[in-house]
C-alpha cells in the first residue's frame, strides 16, 4: 500500500470535532458519530455506549462550565479492536476523578444530586481518563472489543 493509501485510510478513522457550547450540540455530534462509525463494525452495545458517552461529556461541558465560554474539541479515533475519544473544553477547575459515586441504593427522592451521569460513563468504558491542565478539562474514554 502507497503512503497516499496510508494517509487516507487513518483520516478515515480518526475524527475531530469543534462543539458549540449549547445543548443542541449533543444531537449534532451523535447523529454524525450514528452515520459514521457503523461502517467500522463496531459491536451495537459499544456504538451506543459511546453515544451515551459523547451525550454526557457534551451536556456537562454545557451546564457545568460556569461563565467560561469557549467550544468543546472532540476527537475519536477507531482502531482495529478498539476507539478512543478525547474531549476537552475550557472550564472551572473541577476533579472529575475525585467526584464520589451515587448513592445508588439509596430512593431517587433522597439522593444528593450529581454524578450519576459520571458513574454511568466510567461503567460504560474499559478506561476513563481525567486531568485539568491549563484550564481546560481533559477527559478520554476507550473501548475495546474482540474480532
Amino acid at each position: 500500500m502507497d503512503e497516499s493509501s496510508d494517509d487516507a485510510a487513518i483520516s478515515r478513522r480518526v475524527r475531530e470535532f469543534e462543539l458549540a457550547r449549547r445543548p443542541a450540540s449533543v444531537g449534532v455530534l451523535n447523529g454524525q458519530l450514528a452515520d459514521w462509525l457503523p461502517s467500522f463494525g463496531i459491536p451495537d452495545a459499544t456504538l451506543h455506549a459511546v453515544l451515551v458517552c459523547c451525550d454526557e461529556l457534551v451536556a456537562n461541558a454545557c451546564q457545568h462550565a460556569g461563565t467560561t465560554g469557549g467550544p468543546i474539541g472532540m476527537r475519536i479515533e477507531v482502531m482495529d479492536r478498539g476507539m478512543l475519544i478525547g474531549c476537552s473544553y475550557r472550564a472551572r477547575d473541577f476533579d472529575l476523578s475525585a467526584h464520589r459515586s451515587p448513592q445508588l441504593h439509596t430512593p431517587v427522592s433522597l439522593r444528593d444530586i450529581g454524578g450519576l451521569g459520571l458513574h454511568l460513563m466510567y461503567a460504560l468504558c474499559h478506561r476513563c481518563d481525567y486531568r485539568f491542565h491549563d484550564d481546560h478539562h481533559h477527559i478520554t474514554l476507550e473501548w475495546r472489543w474482540s474480532p
